[in-house]
């Protein structure tokens, strides 16, 4: 049976309510945590990184690659420090080693109202899933791209991206998969 762990990791920006709330409950998962967290350490996960930086999408990759770095497991699921994962977004395993893939059963959920809408085939890294590696190989590639040619709004890999050429038979493709989970930011969350 291949291993899974989690990889979280957070800018520290979030109501702390949230970030403790989010944390809570992605300990039930019951998997290893490696926690990587920026410019502040973090009193959570198994293993704990502390990275320097500024907060942006140049900073959030180059976390998870920093993150993947530390893990051990055959697959690795990101978790951001902003949503509610239920225990069950963590019991499906990946079918292939060369496909990205992602929980596409996600409420976003207003902070503090509660008001609730489910999104559509939604895929984020918040719910992605895929071998540790090809995430390295992705994040290596996406930071690279990221550096040369700026950042072009697009954070998963998808066929938006060009970070792999389009090659036949779903090599480095995505799929979806649908486990019980609600997304949550200040403004959204996943439980």
């Amino acid at each position: 049976m291949p291993c899974k762990e989690i990889l979280y990791y957070t800018c520290n920006t979030h109501k702390p309510e949230i970030d403790e709330t989010c944390r809570r409950q992605l300990a039930l998962a019951g998997l290893p945590i490696v926690a990587i967290s920026l410019n502040k350490e973090l009193d959570f996960g198994d293993e704990r990184i502390t990275v320097q930086g500024q907060r942006g999408p140049e900073m959030m990759h180059k976390q998870i690659l920093e993150g993947l770095k530390h893990c051990k497991a055959d697959y690795v699921f990101l978790a951001e420090s902003d949503v509610l994962y239920h225990p069950s977004h963590f019991e499906f395993t990946p079918k292939r080693k060369d496909v990205f893939y992602f929980n596409v059963n996600v409420w976003k959920v207003r902070y503090p109202d509660g008001h609730a809408i489910w999104t559509d085939n939604l895929q984020q890294l918040s719910g992605m899933v895929a071998s540790r590696e090809l995430l390295l190989d992705f994040f290596s590639k996406r930071i690279a791209q990221i550096e040369k040619e700026g950042f072009n709004r697009h954070y998963e890999p998808s066929s938006k991206q060009t970070v792999y050429p389009k090659e036949k038979g779903g090599k480095h493709g995505q799929e979806n998969y649908n486990q019980t989970c609600v997304m949550c930011a200040s403004a959204t969350i996943r439980i």
